[in-house]
């Protein structure tokens, strides 16, 4: 079971230091972690590579909920998606746990 990490930047002046920061205390891997620039937040070209990767067992852990998607509705749709395919998702800001 692997742990992956996923960091999103909403905005071209964000400091993605933090999220890494939190998501290495939270014991993911570097070489783990997926990262989306705002430039491509529409087609998410990161996040579906990592759910081409991830095996039903794993985990997602992203920083916090706006991470993971540009809006709640998405963001429902990538957790439907997640949960589909048996992959946990961990919110640490929530300190949640979301698996099936």
């Amino acid at each position: 079971m692997a742990i992956y990490g996923y960091v999103r930047k909403a905005i071209d002046e964000e400091d993605l230091q933090l999220q890494m920061e939190e998501l290495l205390a939270a014991d993911v891997k570097q070489n783990t972690i997926f990262f989306e620039s705002a430039k491509s937040n529409l087609k998410h070209p990161e996040f579906n590579k990592l759910i081409k990767q991830a095996s039903p067992g794993d985990t997602l852990v992203v920083t916090q909920l706006g991470r993971l998607a540009n809006n709640p509705s998405e963001a429902l749709e990538f957790i439907e998606l997640l949960l589909d395919r048996d992959i946990a998702i961990r919110i640490l800001d929530l300190n949640s746990n979301i698996a099936v």
